[in-house]
């Protein structure tokens, strides 16, 4: 069992307090709903409709299930009110405890309900994808879609724990297991290049991956953004690195609906781009190469005009400038005060070298 503490500050009210979110490892989902039953906690289940229909043994014990359907289409006001309404057909009250099952989804939208259903109830997850294990579960943040534009309401919500039960990986299919690497190599641009080389040796295929390697792999991740959380938990600086590639790559995957890995993968070659622009010593090829071996697109044609006009909702905009993550050096990012308007001609210059 290993434990992380996230200390803050409220600098309205002077209020100190902390978080302790346990990560528990190499652990089983009906053990976990088994020992729920015995000692009598009251639990309603997040789960993703894709993760039930592929693990329906699962889930056989279970009496209170809010259903969430797994892509972007959920995370809106809509359904939030359907979600609401039937927790209160459940009668769920605070003294539940509510758990996710699935990726991404599933945990915006249970963190963004735990910390708003009856002014907060507490909730833990079961990340069922590489992504959501290695960063859309870790960190608090939490996101609803308003209209077209991306993760523009949330709050930052601590789950209690995060579980890792490795048996739900393996109903993935081939492209969303590797989709999750695009956040594993980002990682490594940003913090610790140690993790390039180890996927570089140990390639992780879908059909043959070692758990204990791919959850080593799993901590050195959360042990980068755990560190990086705790340094600024509210996202008002440090924090911002860790969005390296999701400038770009949110734009690409709210307007052409392609998968956040595989839109994030080329997000970090445009930083990488533009990184290289600035005289550092980082070469993309390292990069590429790995996003290709794991299977993630390296370019992408899109229409400048319509990123541009995306962008604009990017939460790092600050009047007409942006903070930009780039990197300095594999393994180490800053924070690059961009304008608005010199965003238009690096992409078309962009756009013309992978064309080219």
């Amino acid at each position: 069992m290993q434990f992380i503490t996230f200390m803050a500050v409220n600098k309205s009210y002077n209020i100190h307090f902390s978080c302790k979110t346990q990560l528990l490892f190499n652990s089983k989902f009906e053990d976990f709903v088994k020992q729920q039953h015995e000692k009598g906690t009251n639990v309603c289940y997040f789960v993703d409709k894709n993760v039930w229909e592929a693990h329906p043994s699962k889930f056989l014990n279970i009496e209170k299930i809010v259903m969430i359907e797994g892509n972007e289409n959920s995370k809106n006001f809509d359904n939030l009110e359907v979600y609401i309404q039937q927790l209160l057909e459940l009668n769920v009250d605070k003294n539940h405890l509510l758990i996710g099952v699935g990726g991404g989804i599933v945990s915006d939208i249970l963190g963004f309900v735990g910390s708003c259903y009856k002014r907060g109830i507490p909730f833990g997850l079961f990340p069922t994808t590489v992504l959501s294990s290695v960063d859309a579960s870790i960190g608090g943040k939490n996101g609803l879609n308003f209209g077209a534009i991306k993760n523009v309401i949330g709050t930052i919500a601590q789950p209690e724990f995060i579980a890792y039960d490795l048996s739900f990986l393996k109903s993935l299919k081939k492209e969303d297991f590797n989709d999750g690497f695009a956040e594993i190599i980002k990682y490594g641009c940003i913090a610790n290049p140690a993790i390039l080389e180890f996927l570089e040796f140990f390639h992780f295929e879908y059909e043959s991956f070692s758990e204990e390697k791919l959850i080593a792999l799993f901590k050195s991740c959360i042990d980068i953004k755990c560190s990086i959380i705790e340094e600024d938990p509210f996202d008002k600086g440090t924090r911002k690195i860790l969005n390296f590639g999701h400038t770009l790559g949110h734009a690409i995957e709210s307007e052409y609906k392609i998968s956040h890995g595989k839109a994030v993968a080329i997000g970090m070659m445009f930083a990488c781009f533009i990184s290289e622009n600035n005289n550092t010593s980082i070469s993309s090829l390292k990069i590429k190469s790995l996003l290709n071996q794991y299977f993630l697109p390296t370019s992408f044609s899109f229409d400048v005009d319509i990123m541009m006009q995306k962008i604009t909702h990017d939460k790092k905009m600050n009047s007409n400038f942006i903070d930009f993550i780039v990197l300095e050096k594999l393994g180490k990012a800053n924070i690059q005060k961009l304008s608005f308007e010199s965003l238009r001609p690096l992409l078309i210059e962009f756009l013309d070298a992978k064309n080219n």
